[in-house]
Formats: structure tokens, C-alpha cells, sequence
């Protein structure tokens, strides 16, 4: 009861010298030494509440800011304009956020290497708006652009590289936006996880088709590119730290 009561309680100055004051020191010393027992309990319990505040909305907020870049290109189309070529706009606007979904999704492993923090949880759901993202990307060409000429299609993609390879990365994700449900990864068992490193090759087929559809300003992509090698490279030391951290074990216990 004194934690609590020290803890919401003021604690007043006292004098530092002289008479009666000497003996209000202690009484100050012991009241600051209650207070600091009852903000190391209270800090406590507020690490506790915003982890709970975190387990209980980080999800529904994750969901909405996933959402705000429709939302802004919602708004533009209706209200701002799209500029005088639209078609091109929504295709880069979309394309653009689907790389950028797909690295956030591939830095949740590599972040909690580095720093310990674990955002595992939050990665499906990166992952189908990855997903969600390229099906847009991918309608506006189709239906848009193309407008369902299949001929037409055919020869974009053996034409044009970029569209080689960006119609690639999205036929590659198909098989892991279908699998992500808890019922494909039970059935799948192991095999899913092997499935699954299939986004790497997608990152990459990712990076290649913005680089190579770009034509003139190029330093949007490179930092992609930069930001992919990067993830790669903490996930092949990490790969090599546990292989050699398993090989030691071995020879200390043969």
C-alpha cells in the first residue's frame, strides 16, 4: 500500500541543513526510495499493457495501414486526377507498393535476427497484401492496358523483358497466396516451408522487372535492390552462425 500511495503522491522539498531538517531527510530518502520501487512496478506493469494493447490491435492497425495506399489512390482518382496517363500511373503506383509490401514482408526475419524483436505474427498478413497489391498491378494491365487481348499479352510478355519477369514474380506468388491458410500449412508440412522460399526468387524477379522497366531515373530501384541484398546477406550469416554454432556443439559433446 505505501508503493501505491508514494506512487501517486507528490513528494515535497525538505531542508537539506539544520535543525528539524535533518530528520525530515531520512523521512524524504525514504519516501523517494518507495517511489522509485513503486515507478519500477508501474513501468512494469505499463511494458505489460502495451504488449497486450500490441497483441490485441497491431494486427487491425497493420490491417488499415495497408489499406491507405488504395485509399490515397482512390481519393486522387476521384478527386486529383490521375495525370494524362493514368493507366501508367496506377501501374507504377501499384507496382511500387507491391516491391515495397514484399520487402517489409522478407525484413520480418532479418529484423528479429538483428534486434531480437519478433514481428512473425504480422507476416501473413504482409505477405496477402504483397499478394493483394500485385492482383491490382496485374488487372490494370490485364484489363486496362490490355483489355483481355490475349494476342497482345502474349507479345508484351516475349517482347518485353520487364514483363517477362514481372509476369513471372506473379505467377510464382499465386501457389503462395493459395498456401498460407493454417489448413495448407498442416497438410503441406515440411514441404511448405520449401515452397515458401520461393519469395526470394519472386524478390528478385521483383527488383529486376522495376530496374529494367525504368529508363531514365534508376535510383528508386537500385535502392531496392540494396535494401533486398541486405536482407539476404543477414539471412546467409545467420545461416552460416547456427551452422557453425551446431558444428561446435558436436565436437564438444563427441
Amino acid at each position: 500500500m505505501l508503493k501505491t500511495v508514494c506512487l501517486h503522491t507528490p513528494i515535497p522539498a525538505f531542508p537539506l541543513a539544520g535543525g528539524r531538517g535533518s530528520g525530515h531527510r531520512t523521512t524524504a530518502c525514504h519516501a523517494t526510495f518507495q517511489f522509485c520501487e513503486g515507478t519500477t512496478h508501474y513501468s512494469s506493469e505499463m511494458n505489460m499493457v502495451i504488449k497486450f494493447n500490441a497483441a490485441r490491435y497491431g494486427k487491425p492497425v497493420l490491417f488499415v495501414l495497408c489499406l491507405l495506399p488504395l485509399a490515397w489512390l482512390t481519393y486522387k482518382a476521384l478527386f486529383l486526377g490521375l495525370g494524362a496517363n493514368p493507366i501508367e500511373k496506377i501501374s507504377r503506383y501499384t507496382g511500387d507498393w507491391t516491391l515495397r509490401l514484399l520487402l517489409i514482408t522478407l525484413a520480418v526475419t532479418p529484423l528479429r535476427i538483428v534486434s531480437g524483436w519478433s514481428g512473425v505474427k504480422y507476416r501473413r498478413m504482409l505477405g496477402l497484401f504483397t499478394f493483394f497489391y500485385v492482383c491490382l498491378h496485374f488487372c490494370n494491365w490485364l484489363v486496362i492496358d490490355q483489355f483481355f487481348d490475349v494476342d497482345s499479352m502474349l507479345k508484351d510478355v516475349i517482347k518485353h523483358p520487364y514483363v517477362t519477369v514481372g509476369f513471372a514474380a506473379f505467377v510464382l506468388l499465386i501457389p503462395l497466396a493459395v498456401t498460407s491458410t493454417n489448413a495448407m500449412i498442416k497438410r503441406l508440412g515440411k514441404n511448405w516451408k520449401r515452397l515458401h522460399q520461393a519469395v526470394y526468387a519472386v524478390a528478385v524477379l521483383g527488383v529486376l522487372h522495376y530496374l529494367w522497366l525504368v529508363k531514365a531515373d534508376n535510383r528508386e530501384p537500385l535502392i531496392y535492390i540494396v535494401i533486398l541484398i541486405a536482407l539476404l546477406a543477414v539471412r546467409v550469416w545467420d545461416q552460416a552462425r547456427r551452422k557453425v554454432a551446431l558444428r561446435n556443439t558436436r565436437a564438444v559433446t563427441v
